[in-house]
């Protein structure tokens, strides 16, 4: 009941907001998070009525939909579509604030690396952690090779060791600090939110 009077609540404010615009709101689709809102909105994830995520951007389809632009309407974000030069919009779930701004944070949380507090879901946690364990391979590589009893993550670099250029941080993690020991250990990096990942090897 309170969802039917929700969505009865918006389609009378999108209609009075921009009548002409908007043919409908279509409660099939709903938009369950927005990224990148600053100045120029670009990723959405929308969920069909049938419980299927997809993440797609200004210029895509979704269905039969090509989605348009963003619209805020009293407070909330939606998605105008066009289907056939009609206008729609499509239903929204919650709140459409983006937790971040444009760049590698916005990327993360539309890839499912970090949720909306910034925490690692089980994807960027796993993500890091491959990075870490391509550190320790490539110390293990270089003190097996030159005897040395330790190497950081710089002299790895430079050496040709391992490329940083494919250990781009997950959410703000810097590895230029770990050193890889001859005897072994953990190497630890933390998040820029705080969150300590480690991989023993």
């Amino acid at each position: 009941m309170r969802l039917c009077f929700a969505i009865s609540f918006l389609l009378w404010a999108a209609s009075t907001h921009a009548v002409g615009q908007w043919m409908s709101i279509l409660p099939d689709y709903v938009v369950v998070g927005i990224t990148r809102i600053g100045e120029a909105p670009a990723d959405v994830v929308v969920e069909s009525a049938a419980g299927d995520s997809v993440h797609r951007r200004v210029g895509d389809c979704v269905g039969e939909f090509v989605i348009a632009n963003f619209v805020r309407v009293e407070g909330e974000w939606f998605v105008e579509v066009r289907r056939e030069g009609i206008g729609y919009l499509f239903a929204c779930k919650r709140p459409q604030e983006a937790p971040f701004a444009a760049g590698p944070l916005a990327n993360a949380y539309s890839a499912g690396l970090i949720g909306r507090d910034g925490k690692l879901t089980h994807d960027g946690r796993n993500a890091i952690a491959e990075h870490l364990l391509a550190i320790a391979n490539a110390g293990h590589e270089y003190v097996a090779y030159t005897g040395a009893e330790k190497v950081d993550f710089v002299d790895m670099a430079k050496q040709g060791y391992l490329s940083p250029d494919l250990l781009q941080p997950v959410a703000g993690e810097d590895y230029s600090q770990i050193v890889v020991s001859s005897r072994g250990g953990a190497l630890m990096v933390r998040t820029g939110f705080g969150e300590v990942v480690r991989w023993a090897y």
